[in-house]
């Protein structure tokens, strides 16, 4: 993922799986730590790779962008560029 869409220009973060099978939160990406977490429900054979590649994809650009926020200073995690830059994913 950091090759392909970050030009390996992001470093790697921790990658662990949530300590729950999280149905709502699919993943997220804690800048403070620099971790990111992928929830415990797609640690199966079953999930398609193609799955967590995008999941990785979503979360890393977190990471790229950083926190985005609105006019009124609050906190905007999937602005237009974030939704720009996403599409851009391209599922093999």
């Amino acid at each position: 993922m950091n090759t392909t869409y970050f030009s390996g220009r992001l470093e790697k973060p921790e990658l662990c799986w949530s300590p729950v099978r999280a149905r709502r939160v699919l993943g997220s990406y804690q800048e403070r730590y620099d971790r990111l977490i992928i929830s415990k429900v797609f640690d199966t054979p079953q999930v398609p790779e193609f799955v967590l590649d995008y999941l990785m994809f979503h979360e890393l650009l977190h990471k790229f962008l950083g926190i985005g926020r609105r006019e009124d200073g609050k906190r905007c995690m999937h602005g237009k560029e974030f939704r720009s830059i996403e599409k851009q994913f391209q599922a093999v």
